[in-house]
């Protein structure tokens, strides 16, 4: 049974006559007549009862006339809420971003945001791992780098560099590192979420890249823990330029080779579809493009 045959099965009765239905549906009358045969060969049911001047319903014929009035009725309902929350923002807006980026980048935007749209419920997920958009429903992720996976739909939303850095007091007890090997002679300090081998430093240079492979008595997934561990003293380290400005600006901390090997990363913002992107996710991105900074 196909659904757009109830349709034509209820016009047929409203307007009493199979031309008349015929014309209003934009279909040659003997094409009606025969969908609707076809409807009554599928249910096993005479529905109507066809005389030369009028249609008249059966009995069953009067019984499937209200349940499709019913089916049509909750279809146009379905679709004109379905419509309205695509039009308007509303509903719930699931994000995923990494915890430290959260931390730094989402204080003041996620306020700011659900104070804009308040008929939008956001819920935050920044538990560290990475989700996968489509199996957990989120509707929009952000991700350092560029996703391999290309079923999402992807932008840059910003780019972000990190360069190399050790605390004013490493530096006075052990000295300044002035080339890439001489970091092998250093305390490291490594980050393992790194997507890349961790333990490896790159330092591109007029088109080319070169690394090490270095050693540290300390490895963490956390970009504050090995800042933390940085200012402390206890070694040097690769880091995002956003997290260690204040730092810097501080006095506390010294950017190692003077920038001369500095990483640039772009930070893209994922979604599942471009086809029927709702509202409240078109918004949310909009919203990001336009209160996030080029570059961090």
């Amino acid at each position: 049974m196909e659904f757009q045959d109830l349709r034509l099965f209820v016009s047929v009765v409203d307007k009493g006559s199979f031309t008349r239905a015929a014309e209003q549906e934009d279909l040659p009358t003997s094409t009606l007549s025969r969908r609707l045969r076809k409807l009554e060969d599928e249910l096993g049911v005479r529905l109507l009862e066809r005389t030369t001047r009028r249609v008249h319903l059966t009995e069953l014929g009067e019984e499937f006339y209200q349940r499709s009035l019913q089916i049509l009725e909750e279809v146009d309902s379905t679709r004109s809420a379905l419509k309205q929350k695509q039009d308007k923002p509303s509903g719930r807006l699931r994000v995923y971003a990494p915890t430290e980026f959260t931390r730094v980048h989402f204080q003041e935007i996620i306020p700011a945001f659900a104070e804009a749209y308040p008929e939008i419920t956001l819920e935050l997920f920044t538990t560290d791992g990475g989700h996968n958009v489509v199996d957990t429903r989120v509707d929009v992720m952000i991700h350092i780098e560029e996703p391999q996976d290309s079923s999402y739909i992807g932008r840059v939303l910003t780019t972000a560099t990190t360069n190399y850095y050790a605390s004013t007091d490493y530096i006075r007890k052990f000295g300044r590192p002035e080339k890439p090997d001489d970091l092998l002679e250093h305390e490291c300090i490594l980050e393992a979420y790194n997507p890349h081998q961790y333990d490896r430093w790159f330092f591109p240079e007029k088109g080319k890249e070169y690394s090490i492979r270095v050693e540290g008595r300390y490895v963490t997934d956390s970009t504050y823990m090995a800042l933390s561990l940085v200012e402390r003293g206890l070694g040097c380290s690769m880091l995002p330029d956003y997290i260690c400005r204040q730092g810097l600006a501080d006095g506390r901390l010294v950017k190692l080779f003077n920038g001369r090997y500095e990483i640039s990363h772009n930070i893209y913002v994922l979604y599942p579809s471009r086809r029927y992107v709702p509202s409240k996710v078109r918004v949310f991105l909009a919203f990001l493009e336009e209160n996030f900074p080029g570059a961090l």
